[in-house]
């Protein structure tokens, strides 16, 4: 993958944020609009239409008009992650996050971000979030404090794995990307792409001084489909899934939302496989999930 060169700035760092979108308008202006209100007003916005049922320039014609804001049309079908990458590829800035269409930042997400980041000498800043879900309820999965936490690898892939953070919030230093790309897969892997970098700067981590904050500042909001809150009422429920954790095909081809909690399962399962993590033994791992 090609990488521009970083952005010069006399003032502040250059932060890009990259929203790649698909016929969801009215989100993607909404999504739009929380970055163009952030506090700290050098950014480059990138947002990568995929979208093939809807025309979603007219919708978000007025927000074109400020200079920072970079739209670009996909040439062909695109696939989520493939649609991630190419959109990644325009991305200048010294630092970067990505904005899924359907989430919205609070208005000092980014000038937070940064602020930690160089006080802490951080590569990357982790927040917390306010996630809806389809019964249309908001829940938080951490309690607030103002702390800021310094991540073991060993904390942050259970974080990970288990979805206690949220990529939407997480701004990374370009640095620390160009090394994950040095392991010569693209930024963006498999159908959780999200979780599956944050594996491999867990990986990377291991063997060099990254060093990861964390945040139970909620800053932002979240849609989150895949994970309804559980009722009183449900049960545990232990499910083996010994049977298809080997079959790499489908980390590239089955649609996360069909099944997240097996997705999850493959994903870890596919980096395990591809990086010989020496922390943890993949053929030992259970899963239980809440039916």
């Amino acid at each position: 993958m090609i990488i521009k060169k970083l952005s010069n700035s006399s003032q502040q760092p250059l932060v890009s944020i990259l929203i790649p979108t698909r016929d969801r308008a009215d989100q993607l202006y909404s999504a739009l609009i929380s970055a163009l209100n952030q506090t700290y007003t050098n950014l480059q916005i990138v947002v990568h239409d995929n979208s093939v049922n809807t025309d979603v320039k007219p919708y978000i014609k007025d927000l074109l008009k400020d200079t920072r804001v970079e739209y670009y049309k996909a040439k062909d079908d695109l696939s989520m992650t493939e649609n991630w990458n190419t959109g990644f590829a325009f991305c200048t800035g010294e630092y970067f996050v990505r904005l899924d269409d359907d989430n919205v930042y609070k208005n000092n997400f980014i000038e937070e971000s940064i602020k930690v980041i160089e006080d802490r000498n951080f590569d990357m800043m982790v927040y917390s979030c306010l996630y809806t879900d389809l019964n249309n309820s908001e829940y938080l999965l951490h309690e607030i404090d103002e702390t800021i936490y310094q991540l073991s690898s060993k904390l942050y892939l259970y974080m990970e794995y288990n979805a206690f953070t949220d990529s939407n919030y997480v701004l990374y230093s370009k640095k620390l990307l160009e090394t994950v790309l040095q392991d010569d897969f693209n930024l963006y892997h498999t159908n959780l792409p999200d979780r599956f970098l944050h594996y491999r700067i867990i990986n990377l981590k291991n063997n060099s001084d990254i060093l990861i904050g964390f945040s139970t500042i909620p800053m932002g909001v979240s849609r989150y489909d895949y994970r309804p809150r559980h009722k009183s009422t449900d049960s545990l429920k232990r499910i083996n899934y010994k049977s298809v954790l080997d079959m790499d095909e489908i980390v590239q081809h089955k649609d996360c939302s069909d099944n997240f909690a097996l997705h999850r399962a493959l994903t870890i399962r596919y980096f395990f496989k591809r990086f010989d993590s020496k922390f943890f033994n993949y053929s030992h791992l259970y899963f239980y999930f809440e039916y």
